[in-house]
């Protein structure tokens, strides 16, 4: 028995499908990250380092979003809550 689960092709029409927007009404994003810093004690080199978490910004206000809050604004059918200025 395989741990796989089955994968079926899917056709959806993409104009269907809800437009994320923010909260400035804006619809359109690209695509940015926030890097945190990981301490030695929690990096599994033993070393710091850094990791990248991908965010999406707004392109008419600048408000930054987390994917988090992106997928949120989707269950929730609603605009997203923002990070802040990406500035």
């Amino acid at each position: 028995m395989s741990d796989n689960p089955i994968q079926a092709n899917i056709n959806v029409d993409a104009n269907s499908l809800k437009t994320i927007t923010c909260t400035c009404g804006a619809f359109i994003f690209e695509s940015v990250a926030i890097y945190k810093a990981v301490p030695s004690i929690y990096s599994p080199t033993g070393k710091p380092t850094a990791i990248a978490m991908p965010c999406l910004r707004c392109i008419k206000c600048g408000e930054v979003h987390s994917m988090e809050n992106v997928m949120k604004s989707i269950k929730d059918d609603s605009p997203i809550i923002g990070l802040g200025k990406g500035n």
